[in-house]
């Protein structure tokens, strides 16, 4: 039994791994001809027997969305439980949250100014999603970003590992403008302080006067 323990190990997933998809399949390593229960979330899936090679396949095993822990069970040749081992990971569910990160929170309402901004999707596990795409837009101001799809309402971006980056506008009017953005069912907003330009002071008319008194015009 103790040379079963030894070489008796789960090859995969990977512990702590994260995935979109909810069919797996969990390879265990043990000795040749014991069986091995599989079990998901406490719940029974099926015995297979470990093949001459060391390996046995569990294979489309369909999971929750959610946290997963698969458990693999080394059973004696009496049916009795040898050992068991557990593996865990994270089946990414559909959008549930998203934040809007600005680097600053106010802006000079100027079309030559610009800010850049951060948003991220999260499920309800508060794991961020792998990829997809956002619809942002804002009801003052415009989002310079790249679009890629023009033919959709707002302006689209694709996430990367749960992240995405854009560019605000702001127009020539001060007040407060919201960008809005939606993944999926989900919405959010941020609201950006549109501050009145500083005007720079004209010194013109202050040279020229100095000019002629030091010409005794």
């Amino acid at each position: 039994s103790k040379t079963f323990t030894q070489v008796f190990m789960i090859i995969a997933p990977k512990d702590s791994s994260v995935s979109v998809l909810h069919s797996q399949a969990v390879t265990v390593q043990g000795a040749a001809n014991m069986d091995v229960e599989l079990y998901v979330n406490d719940s029974f899936i099926e015995k297979r027997k470990i093949r001459v090679d060391g390996i046995v396949d569990f294979l489309n095993i369909e999971v929750p969305s959610g946290n997963v822990q698969f458990e693999a069970r080394l059973l004696n040749n009496d049916g009795t439980l040898s050992a068991s081992l557990q593996r865990a990971m994270h089946i990414l569910g559909t959008p549930s949250q998203i934040s809007i990160h600005l680097e600053s929170e106010r802006i000079q309402a100027n079309k030559n100014e610009s800010i850049k901004g951060t948003v991220q999707v999260l499920d309800e596990w508060n794991y961020a999603l792998q990829n997809g795409i956002i619809t942002i837009g804002a009801d003052s101001g415009f989002i310079s970003s790249e679009d890629i799809d023009q033919y959709s309402r707002g302006v689209q971006l694709q996430l990367f590992e749960g992240k995405t980056e854009f560019e605000y506008r702001p127009g020539k009017n001060a007040g407060v403008a919201t960008i809005f953005v939606q993944s999926d069912i989900v919405q959010a907003s941020k609201e950006i302080i549109l501050d009145t330009p500083i005007e720079p002071l004209s010194i013109v008319g202050l040279v020229s006067g100095a000019g002629n008194i030091a010409s005794g015009v």
